[in-house]
């Protein structure tokens, strides 16, 4: 796997430079896997599937487990657009940012990217 900088999306395959990956998981619907490397935060990574705009699975590496395991249970069949409404700009204590909020901006960098469509 190659995850390097903070903030940045990173989609790889194990031995494979950073690059976009499609994953076929149900039949010939492609879901997007997106793997981020937050910063500001205890999480060390996210990893997250899409799939038609909506969020299919969130695994945090890191942070508070009890939290980042709520975060990713309550985003799981959300779609990216109404997570992005609810969580970006969410604070954690005196930081400008948190494990949703990094989430957010994991979804939003691909969404801006063209990676997912809302």
């Amino acid at each position: 796997h190659a995850w390097q900088g903070g903030g940045k999306v990173f989609l790889t395959t194990p031995g494979k430079s950073a690059r976009l990956k499609k994953k076929n998981l149900k039949g010939s619907v492609k879901a997007m896997e997106i793997h981020y490397t937050p910063k500001g935060v205890c999480s060390r990574q996210i990893d997250i599937v899409v799939e038609d705009g909506v969020i299919q699975s969130v695994k945090f590496t890191g942070g508070c487990n009890g939290n980042t395991q709520g975060v990713a249970a309550l985003a799981q069949g959300m779609k990216v657009q109404e997570y992005l409404n609810r969580c970006k700009g969410i604070h954690c204590g005196a930081r400008p940012t948190s494990c949703p909020d990094q989430l957010a901006q994991a979804l939003s960098q691909a969404v801006e990217d063209g990676r997912i469509t809302l």
